[in-house]
């Protein structure tokens, strides 16, 4: 315990096929810039304390064969530069508490074969911009009837129905093959309208809807 080790620059730290590399409880391993660490076989890396990883330049990791790392206490890691990781295989991780992840920069994923997100507890956007894009083919919402907006949202299909006690349209604008409207009143506050030759001129309209249902049939 209480001990450190320390790995000079250019130099390289090899361990052999079926070694075992222990540090104890409250040890510092440094690596100064441009080392390499090799492990030619199978190896057990156990920590039994805190342990302080820092880079503060390039290192390359190279594994042959499987290698197992168990911390049983904290793990600190810093890297003062970029940090790429390459994984050929599967990856799992799981961690058992909450899981913090900050971004300063943005966050962009690629996935090619997709992005499937298992949520039970629900799922919280918060946005202060209220600002979303989606690039690419509408959306496909399956699953029980959702809340937007207050209302009611059922999806079934290609049939979209809206039930709520008001509902405020300032412009809209359909296409489609079918619209049904469920109209409970409606208010028309005309105070000058001109229909002179060329044209119509409205001085101002004030149309008031109170709508309590909306079918659209694609």
């Amino acid at each position: 315990a209480n001990q450190t080790e320390t790995i000079g620059a250019n130099q390289t730290l090899t361990v052999a096929a079926n070694q075992t590399e222990t540090i104890g409880a409250n040890q510092t391993l440094t690596v100064a810039a441009n080392q390499v660490s090799t492990v030619d076989g199978a190896a057990a890396h156990t920590i039994h304390g805190g342990l302080t990883s820092t880079i503060n330049a390039g290192l390359t990791s190279t594994v042959d064969a499987g290698a197992t790392c168990t911390i049983t206490g904290g793990l600190t890691l810093t890297v003062n530069g970029d940090t790429t990781l390459t994984h050929h295989g599967n990856l799992t991780q799981t961690v058992d508490g909450a899981y913090d992840l900050t971004v300063t920069g943005g966050l962009n994923i690629t996935s090619p074969a997709g992005v499937t997100v298992t949520a039970p507890g629900g799922i919280t956007v918060v946005d202060p911009a209220s600002t979303k894009e989606v690039h690419g083919s509408c959306e496909s919402t399956k699953g029980e009837d959702k809340k937007f907006l207050g209302f009611d949202l059922t999806m079934t299909g290609r049939s979209l129905s809206l039930t709520g006690a008001s509902v405020s349209l300032t412009g809209l604008s359909v296409s489609a093959t079918g619209i049904s409207l469920g109209v409970t009143g409606v208010g028309l506050d005309k105070t000058f309208v001109s229909l002179p030759d060329k044209g119509v001129k409205i001085e101002k309209v004030v149309v008031n809807l109170n709508i309590s249902a909306i079918t659209i049939l694609m």
